[in-house]
C-alpha cells in the first residue's frame, strides 16, 4: 500500500488525538493523580505571581517610584510572560510524544 503525501495531515491526526487521548484519560491512575497535582501547583504559583504584581504595584504607586525603570523590573515581565505562555501552550500543544511519532512516522 502505497502512502501518499495527502495522508501525512490524516496520520498526524490520528496519532495526535490517539496521543492526547492517552495523556488525558490514561490507564495509569497514578500517572493521572501526579499531572493533577502538577496543574495544581502550577496554578497556586500563578495566582501568588498574580498577588504579587498587584502588591508591587500598589506599593510603587503609593511611593510615586517610576515603574519598570531597572532591566531587573524588564527581566522580570518576560520571565512572567514566558511562565503564562507556557501555562496557556499546555493546554494547546500536542504532547512531543505525538510529534515525534509523526516525524519519525512510528504509528
Amino acid at each position: 500500500m502505497s502512502v501518499g503525501a495527502n495522508d501525512a495531515p490524516r496520520r498526524w491526526l490520528r496519532t495526535t488525538s490517539r496521543t492526547f487521548i492517552h495523556c488525558l484519560l490514561g490507564s495509569d491512575p497514578v500517572r493521572r493523580v501526579h499531572k493533577y497535582v502538577h496543574v495544581a501547583l502550577q496554578s497556586l504559583a500563578g495566582v501568588f505571581i498574580l498577588l504579587g504584581m498587584v502588591y508591587v504595584g500598589k506599593y510603587k504607586k503609593a511611593s510615586k517610584e517610576v515603574f519598570f525603570y531597572s532591566l531587573h523590573s524588564w527581566t522580570g515581565i518576560i520571565a512572567i510572560a514566558m511562565y503564562f505562555l507556557q501555562y496557556a501552550a499546555g493546554d494547546v500543544c500536542p504532547p512531543p510524544a505525538a510529534l515525534l511519532s509523526v516525524v519519525c512516522n512510528l504509528s
